[in-house]
């Protein structure tokens, strides 16, 4: 019988972070599905309708991304809450391929 493995296990990372990542990234894709489905909308309102369905897409991954940095944060442990005790910030390194989906999408 073969034994399920958790996301950390198959992954290497916390099933939260993973799932934050996750819903991201379906967002993300989910918003540019929509732009195309506006783009090839034959009525004012299903237009609409897929305009505020990729703009409601964009706004979920910009929230996923703050929980994300959040999830890095807690994953980061006691050295980020020792160093932003000694008054050094916590520098979290861009996502190109986050920042490009994003990019990607608002400017459709």
């Amino acid at each position: 019988m073969a034994t399920q493995q958790t996301g950390q296990a198959r992954t290497g990372t916390h099933d939260q972070t993973y799932d934050v990542v996750s819903v991201v990234y379906h967002a993300l894709q989910g918003a540019e599905n929509c732009q195309t489905y506006c783009d090839d909308a034959e009525t004012d309102e299903a237009r609409r309708f897929f305009e505020q369905a990729a703009q409601a897409q964009r706004d979920l991954a910009d929230r996923g991304k703050q929980v994300l940095k959040q999830c890095l944060k807690s994953e980061a442990g006691d050295g980020a809450a020792d160093s932003e005790e000694e008054g050094e910030a916590v520098r979290f390194e861009p996502d190109p391929i986050l920042d490009d989906e994003l990019a990607a999408s608002r400017s459709h």
